[in-house]
């Protein structure tokens, strides 16, 4: 029980950091993101992809954004084969000040994906939709949470060992504005 009081308590913690955090999402004010991504069915079973992107925005409260996504698990089926993945892409998000530390927003991504598993390759263009919320601890510093569903032309997302061209992504993550 004494996990769960330790958890509420950090919880009121970080809100009470966020209480005054006026967020810095006018034109020009720029974003540096890592994120993790847990895959609950990835080949070798539960992992964390990570994620890194730098974002601008081009007006008030619009921010584009390009990420890139890589994982690598090694050794992961019989003969020593690998799995390998690489994301790029480019996404707009339009978040919605409500003035407070909580920022709430709607985007959608456009990139390409690039998969390998042993010997079986496939490339394909990568689309969906994004939400998310955005804590501010502070006028530039901001913890991130999303959900993406992303789709594809191809069987690009390997989930349980089979091949998908759709897959829901969560996030969490840190951004820094500047």
């Amino acid at each position: 029980m004494k996990p769960f009081y330790l958890t509420v308590a950090a919880l009121l913690v970080l809100v009470s950091f966020g209480a005054n955090a006026e967020p810095a999402l006018q034109t020009g004010s720029k974003d540096l993101s890592l994120f993790v991504s847990p895959d609950f069915a990835a080949p070798t079973g539960d992992t964390l992809g990570l994620n890194i992107g730098l974002g601008m925005f081009i007006a008030d409260n619009l921010n584009l954004r390009a990420t890139l996504t890589h994982d690598v698990q090694e050794d992961i089926a019989p003969g020593g084969a690998d799995y390998r993945a690489t994301d790029y892409n480019l996404g707009i998000e339009y978040n919605f000040d409500l003035g407070g530390s909580i920022i709430p927003y709607v985007g959608a991504d456009l990139g390409w994906r690039r998969s390998k598993f042993g010997s079986i390759r496939d490339d394909g263009l990568i689309y969906g939709p994004r939400v998310g919320v955005k804590y501010f601890l502070a006028d530039n510093v901001a913890i991130d949470t999303s959900l993406s569903y992303r789709f594809s032309g191809a069987d690009v997302y390997i989930s349980d060992f089979e091949f998908e061209s759709h897959k829901i992504l969560f996030g969490v993550g840190l951004r820094i504005m500047f």
